[in-house]
């Protein structure tokens, strides 16, 4: 699954390479993408201000959202797919049902824009990161804020969640994995890129490695205990 600058969301075989759809419903660019565990369902977003709904199996778009205030930086969808989260420039977290389309929740408290979004393994737990320092930990049932945890290189690409255990990239040329356990910061580690700017970056389901890109052209993988880069 891929998101654009051409505006199109597009499907792809990925033992063959084939594009089985070109989704294109979106006018404008489309910051992210993301797909359920079933396969079957993918939240795309754009700088149209739009949330698009897809079943994927049939290339056809379910929903199309415009409640948003400003353009969307990062979804996720629950691990049971029956609700997705998304992280807004306008310093929001929403919450929707993917059936229906309906917001269940919009989370306050951020400062600045939010940059990524994620859940916990059993669905239990929104986690987001904004370029206001901070990671929140909010109650999915109830929309709670639980923790705020200081980031302390600002800028955060990704964040993943474990049982007790999230873990940040941050920064531009020299990423920082930063690892809260029980929400305290445990451990920093500066990974070195040597060429050009980080642009985004992505954690593993488990936080072991992440991967970030930069304007040098380059895909880095990393080791997120270590902070060492990984060959492949």
């Amino acid at each position: 699954m891929s998101g654009s600058w051409d505006t199109t969301v597009r499907v792809w075989d990925v033992a063959t390479g084939a594009c089985l759809h070109t989704l294109k419903e979106h006018t404008a660019v489309v910051n992210c993408v993301a797909v359920s565990a079933s396969g079957i369902t993918v939240v795309s977003a754009a700088n149209d201000m739009t949330v698009r709904v897809w079943n994927v199996n049939v290339g056809s778009l379910v929903h199309t959202l415009r409640d948003q205030a400003s353009f969307v930086c990062s979804v996720a969808i629950a691990p049971n797919g029956a609700t997705f989260v998304t992280g807004s420039k306008d310093k929001r977290v929403h919450v929707y049902e993917t059936q229906t389309g309906a917001c269940r929740k919009v989370l306050l408290g951020h400062e600045d824009e939010v940059r990524a979004v994620t859940l916990s393994p059993d669905g239990s737990k929104i986690v987001s990161a904004s370029c206001d320092k901070t990671v929140r930990v909010w109650n999915a049932l109830t929309g709670k804020c639980e923790r705020v945890l200081q980031e302390p290189t600002g800028h955060i690409h990704a964040v993943a969640t474990m049982p007790h255990l999230v873990v940040s990239v941050s920064g531009f040329r020299q990423p920082t994995v930063t690892t809260f356990i029980e929400g305290a910061s445990v451990y920093e580690k500066v990974a070195d890129v040597r060429e050009g700017l980080v642009v985004s970056a992505a954690i593993t389901p488990d936080g072991s490695r992440f991967v970030s890109a930069s304007n040098d052209g380059l895909i880095y993988l990393w080791d997120a205990v270590t902070g060492l880069h990984v060959t492949i």
